[in-house]
């Protein structure tokens, strides 16, 4: 499976303003602008970002999943609902 080479750490919605909001990446100093119509539609383009990267991992760690492993089918799924809240919330 092809390793993420983008930026590596968390990455959050640390600031709404006006039709704007901010994603930090990482440890990247300048953080990335996401923008919409309007406020509700630029945080969500916003969350959908910040949880772009641990929608990538749960997406893979759902491919991972080679054997009939309950234990390995079940933490894969928690990962993938734990990203899909993440962009959603």
């Amino acid at each position: 499976m092809k390793e993420f080479k983008g930026t590596k750490g968390e990455w959050i919605v640390v600031r709404r303003g006006q039709g704007a909001c901010e994603v930090k990446i990482g440890r990247i100093p300048n953080h990335l602008i996401a923008r919409g119509c309007n406020h509700e539609e630029s945080e969500a383009n916003a969350k959908l970002i910040a949880a772009a990267k641990d929608l990538l991992e749960a997406l893979q760690g759902l491919l991972d999943v080679d054997e009939i492993d309950v234990h390995s089918v079940f933490k894969a799924q928690s990962n993938a609902q734990q990203a899909i809240n993440k962009a959603l919330s």
